[in-house]
């Protein structure tokens, strides 16, 4: 098998991949609905990363590809959580946020 053919069968597989994980994709930012699957683009040693950009506003999103692997499929999607930063404490890690139900 060429290279080229391995690299189209890989992206082919990651496309899948995230079609099987988020069926109705959309850019969390626009609401747009055409993403561009970039390849091995995060730069980060190691980390086996699928990066998507949005096409109308160029918003990037990265999955852990084997973390997305091994999710159940679909993977459902929580849209009253969108645009909700958590705090993070002097260690760095995050602290739920208070829903003043608790």
């Amino acid at each position: 098998m060429s290279n080229v053919e391995t690299f189209d069968k890989s992206f082919q597989e990651l496309h899948d991949l995230l079609k099987e994980s988020f069926p109705e994709l959309e850019c969390l930012r626009c609401g747009y609905d055409t993403m561009y699957l970039m390849p091995n683009v995060a730069g980060l040693p190691g980390l086996p990363a699928i990066t998507i950009v949005c096409a109308r506003c160029g918003h990037i999103e990265m999955f852990h590809r084997e973390v997305l692997r091994s999710a159940s499929k679909p993977i459902p999607i929580e849209k009253e959580s969108h645009g909700v930063l958590a705090p993070l404490t002097e260690s760095g890690a995050s602290v739920p946020k208070d829903d003043g139900n608790g």
